[in-house]
Parts: structure tokens; C-alpha cells; sequence
């Protein structure tokens, strides 16, 4: 009995964790709504709509028994393209986030870097990802990194690494400087990586350049061809420690939503208790009223009684986080 209530329990939990994650994604925590106020606002939005579709076959049948199939087929019909399309969108809040999270992470990793450590750092990554072979660094004579030469897909190609602040932009100028240093060692192509993206003059300069190969690794492309496939970090990783950080906001959301429904509770059966033992003094079934006064008055006891269990639990829940920091 005991193993089935724990089964049922951890059923019970996975299900609701599924629900607050497909949640999040589906609204990119951008809203208060749980997840369970949106699950009644499907069944309600379905509801409505059978009522809606059974009343207006009925109109143009009108036979009760005859107009329940075609209301029966628009609400089956309704609830799977609907479902479809919020799965969906589910997906795609996922995509979103993680890919949110990575280049968080990404920027995280570059941020205390200098010019040389940025080189040496996305050298390790390009040789991992296995696109690049035999990458060496030339240096200037100030001990400057100026390029990495090394093959691609057969071909020799320089690779220009450049880090710069988030708000400035790769131009023209660098690129014209990249190619003609690429050109000068004979090179077959280049690749210019950069943590930002490119302004219009450098996308101009590309669209008019037909003399050398030039690909642009820009943070989008860097995304796409590395870390969404797990290059740098580890995608399960990332996943599950992004979803650890969605469940513990939901439930803190849950935690204050419920606290102020908590509150309202309270003061509704304390309101409704007072106006009814007022109105019972000019009633001759004062008796009734007075005991359904003391069923609400109860209720607020018991509404308090809750809302200062949850406070305590909080309080022990933030002195063991506390006490694991220290």
C-alpha cells in the first residue's frame, strides 16, 4: 500500500514539475498565470466552445441527439490543433531559453579574457569541434596574436579571433585588413570569429568581396555550428540545471501566490462572518445564521493557521539554505 501511495506520489510530482516547465516555455516567464490556472482556462476555452458548437448544430439540425456529433468533431478537432500548436510553442520557449542560457554561459567564459587568452581558448574549441586541423598561432612583434593558420575541409584558411565590447561591432575595415593578411600568406579562405555581429559596411564589403573566401563566425553562428551542439558545454548539463532554476522560481511564485490568496481568504470569511451576524439580529432565524457566521469565523481561524505554517516553513526552508552556504 505504502509502495503504491510513494508511486502514485512521484507520479503525481513529475506530472506537476512537466506541467510548471511546459509552462515557463510556453510563456517565457513573463506571466503570473500557474500552470494549473491555465489548464482550467483550456478546459473552459473547450467548454465554451462544445456549448457554442452544439447550440449552433443544433439550430441548423435541430435534433439534440443528432447535433451532439458535429459539436463533439469541432471541440476533438479544436482540442488537437490546439494542442499541436501550444506543444509547439513549448518547443520553441525551449529552444529560446537554452539557447538564452548558453550564450550567457559563453560570455560568462570569455569575459575576463585578453586577446591572447580569447585566441587560445577558441583555438582548443575549434580543434575539439574536429572542422579544424593543425591551428597554429602567429604572433606580432609585440607577442600579439595576429592569426591562426590551419586546414578546413582540405582547404587552408586563416582564422582571425576578435573580441570586443557588446555594444561595438565588427566594420569594414577589419574585414578588408583580415583578407589582405590571409592573402599575403597565400591562403585559401578565411574565417573572422567574433563575440558580436557585423554593421552594415562589413555585411556591404562581403556582399561586393568575390576575389577570396571570407566566412564570418559571428555570436549566432557560433551558437549554431558549436555550442548548440554541445562543443563547449555539456547540453544535458545546461538543460537540467536550466530546468532545476525554472522549477524552484515556479514554486516561489506558487509559494507568494498562495500567501496572498491566503490573505484575501482571511479577510472574505472574516467580512462575510460579520455581515452575517449582523443581518441574523433582524432575522427570526438568527440561530442559522450565527452558525454559519461561526462555519466562516472557523474557516478564517483555519485560513490563518495555514498562512502562518507556510511563513514558519519558509523560515526553516531559508535557514537550511543558510546553514549549507555557511
Amino acid at each position: 500500500m505504502n509502495k503504491d501511495l510513494s508511486c502514485l506520489a512521484g507520479f503525481i510530482k513529475k506530472e506537476t514539475d512537466k506541467m510548471r516547465l511546459h509552462n515557463y516555455y510556453y510563456s517565457m516567464g513573463k506571466t503570473n498565470k500557474n500552470a494549473g490556472a491555465r489548464l482550467v482556462d483550456r478546459i473552459f476555452g473547450l467548454a465554451v466552445l462544445f456549448v457554442f458548437a452544439y447550440a449552433g448544430s443544433y439550430i441548423l439540425i435541430n435534433d439534440l441527439s443528432m447535433a451532439l456529433g458535429p459539436a463533439l468533431f469541432v471541440s476533438v478537432a479544436y482540442y488537437f490543433v490546439e494542442k499541436r500548436l501550444r506543444l509547439k510553442r513549448i518547443e520553441a520557449g525551449k529552444e529560446k531559453l537554452i539557447k538564452e542560457e548558453l550564450l550567457n554561459r559563453f560570455s560568462a567564459v570569455i569575459e575576463g579574457k585578453d586577446e591572447s587568452e580569447f585566441y587560445a581558448f577558441l583555438k582548443d574549441v575549434l580543434s575539439e569541434s574536429g572542422h579544424f586541423t593543425g591551428l597554429e598561432t602567429e604572433f606580432d612583434s609585440g607577442g600579439k596574436p595576429t592569426i591562426m593558420i590551419g586546414k578546413l575541409k582540405g582547404e587552408s584558411v586563416g582564422v582571425c579571433c576578435k573580441k570586443l565590447p557588446e555594444n561595438l561591432k565588427v566594420g569594414a575595415d577589419a574585414l578588408t585588413e583580415f583578407t589582405e593578411l590571409c592573402e599575403s600568406r597565400g591562403l585559401e579562405a578565411g574565417v573572422y570569429i567574433t563575440n558580436t555581429k557585423l554593421d552594415y559596411s562589413a555585411r556591404d564589403y562581403l556582399l561586393k568581396l568575390r576575389s577570396f573566401n571570407l566566412y564570418i563566425a559571428d555570436i549566432e553562428t557560433l551558437y549554431s555550428t558549436f555550442l548548440s551542439k554541445g562543443c563547449l558545454f555539456s547540453l544535458e548539463e545546461v538543460k537540467r540545471e536550466l530546468e532545476g532554476k525554472i522549477l524552484y522560481q515556479s514554486k516561489k511564485r506558487d509559494d507568494t501566490l498562495r500567501r496572498i490568496l491566503a490573505v484575501r481568504r482571511i479577510w472574505v470569511y472574516l467580512s462575510l462572518g460579520l455581515i452575517i451576524t449582523l443581518y441574523s439580529r433582524a432575522t427570526p432565524y438568527s440561530r442559522y445564521y450565527l452558525f454559519i457566521a461561526a462555519v466562516l469565523f472557523s474557516l478564517s481561524l483555519t485560513a490563518v493557521a495555514r498562512w502562518r505554517i507556510e511563513k514558519f516553513k519558509e523560515a526553516v526552508e531559508e535557514e537550511i539554505k543558510l546553514e549549507k552556504a555557511l
